[in-house]
This record gives structure tokens, C-alpha cells and sequence, in this order.
């Protein structure tokens, strides 16, 4: 019997949901309108805006089993063509994320270089994994990303900033329900369909012809964690002699963020209460 989980979507979703027979997992994640924030707030266009929101949706999908104060995060960096992407997700939904060039020639999005995935608290980091990336979509990256560090069979879809990945799971003895072969046939369609119809199927309690049990279903949105404080805290490690030229030399100081490109303005007086004592 199907189960409907419903929330307020701020700009989209991530949930994740099981056949009912226990055989299949499957996450789910629409973000169509945090790439396009992403895509805004960095100016990209092209083949960058493409990758950037591949990436994005990527970083959800893997954040499915993340919780608390947990964040996961992914990274490429490539040679050719050259680009660096990194985005962040925290388990309420927040994500946001940067790549540069704003700019760049990547036939049919092929990247060749490594994609860093890390899965961390406030303390420690968790998880990492390195895959390398050799003339691959970070799809195709991904995916062998999952088989290599997950063991777990699966089928992985990523397109126009929605995305979905369906997991064989293994019985409590080690054992399948679904052969290889019969997950391939039953769900192997599926990628070949719009990742985000196929989601919005999912939230009303069905993969292709079968029928899910809702696991877990919040809001992914775009949301920066810079601030006022983050940037006075960020000026505060600087030293004595860097801060007093900023005030004699600049009257101030102007400080972007890389990850949303807001600027904030910090005055003399606010460089001054750096340098006093505690």
C-alpha cells in the first residue's frame, strides 16, 4: 500500500522511498529552482550552467541519509575542460554552491579530472571518497562513484536539475529479491525518462508500475550561510598589521561571498574592534 508523505516544497525536494516488497530504494530530488539561483548568482551560461546544476542535483542525491548536523559535500575539479564545482547540502535542504569559470566549452559535458564526495558534522569529517573522472558527465562519474564505494547495484539519472537513483537492495541474508537482470528490465526504463516527471510519480507513491512506500520527503532550496558575523569572523584571523592598512589605507574593507556573491561592506569602526583587546 502506498504512503503520501506532504510538506511545504520551498523550490524543491529530496525524498526517498522502498518498494513494498523491500527490493528497491529509491531517492528522488527536484531543484530546478536552486540551480537556476545558482546559475544567477554566479553568472553562469552554457555548458557551465548545465554542469553547475548536474552537480547540484548530484550533491542532493547523496545527502538522502544525512542528518542533524551533518552536511555532505561534492567537488570537481577538472583539466579539460578547466572548471572547478563545489557544492554543500545540510540536512534541512539547504544548498548552495559555486563554479568557475562562469564560462566553459565541455562538449556533451565531459570532464576529466577527480570528483572529492565528503560527508561530515561540525566536528569531524564522516566519509570521504575520491573517484577519478576520465573524459565523463559527472553523472557518469557519479555512478561509478556509488558502485565502487556503496557495492550496491543501481540505476543513476540527473537531467534539467532534477534527479533520481534506484538501489537493489540486498535481503538480511545477503540475498536479492530481484536478480541484476530483473532490476535492469523492471527499472532500467526509467532513466531514460524525465528524471523530474518521474520524481513527481514518486511523491504520489509510484515507480514506474509498482508501488512505494514514502520514506522521507523535505525541501531542498537555495540558502547561503554567509553573514555579517561569518565575515567579521573571517577578518578576525587576519593580523594586527594587515587590519590597521585596511583602515589607514582603504577606510574599509569589501568582502564577496563565494558562494552567493553578496558583498558586505565592514567600516573602519568595525575593523577597529578587531584589533581591540578582549
Amino acid at each position: 500500500m502506498s504512503q503520501q508523505l506532504t510538506i511545504e516544497v520551498e523550490g524543491g525536494l529530496l525524498c526517498r522511498a522502498i518498494t513494498s516488497d523491500g527490493s528497491v530504494r529509491v531517492i528522488g530530488v527536484r531543484a530546478e529552482e536552486a540551480a537556476a539561483e545558482l546559475k544567477k548568482a554566479h553568472g553562469l551560461s552554457g555548458d557551465a550552467a548545465d554542469i553547475a546544476a548536474e552537480g547540484l542535483v548530484a550533491t542532493a542525491l547523496m545527502a538522502a541519509h544525512i542528518k542533524g548536523p551533518e552536511r555532505m559535500t561534492l567537488q570537481i575539479q577538472s583539466s579539460k575542460p578547466v572548471l572547478s564545482f563545489y557544492a554543500e547540502i545540510s540536512s534541512d535542504g539547504a544548498v548552495r554552491g559555486r563554479l568557475k569559470p562562469p564560462r566553459v566549452v565541455a562538449p556533451h559535458r565531459k570532464l576529466n579530472g577527480v570528483l572529492l564526495a565528503i560527508k561530515a558534522n561540525e566536528d569531524r569529517e564522516l566519509y570521504r571518497g575520491v573517484t577519478e573522472v576520465s573524459d565523463q558527465t559527472l553523472t557518469e562519474a557519479l555512478r561509478g562513484h556509488l558502485s565502487d564505494s556503496a557495492q550496491i547495484d543501481s540505476l543513476l539519472s540527473i537531467a534539467d536539475g532534477a534527479g533520481l537513483l534506484i538501489e537493489r537492495l540486498p535481503d538480511s541474508d545477503g540475498s536479492h529479491v530481484l536478480s541484476v537482470d530483473a532490476f535492469n528490465t523492471r527499472y532500467g526504463g526509467l532513466v531514460d525518462e524525465p528524471p523530474g516527471e518521474v520524481v513527481e510519480a514518486l511523491t504520489a507513491g509510484k515507480l514506474g508500475d509498482d508501488e512505494v512506500v514514502m520514506l522521507s520527503m523535505r525541501s531542498v532550496f537555495w540558502q547561503c550561510r554567509c553573514s555579517d558575523e561569518r565575515v567579521l569572523g573571517m577578518l578576525a584571523t587576519l593580523d594586527a598589521d594587515t587590519l590597521r592598512d585596511m583602515i589607514e589605507t582603504d577606510g574599509g574593507a569589501e568582502v564577496i561571498c563565494h558562494f552567493c556573491n553578496h558583498p558586505y561592506a565592514v567600516g573602519v569602526e568595525g575593523l577597529k574592534s578587531l584589533l581591540s583587546p578582549n
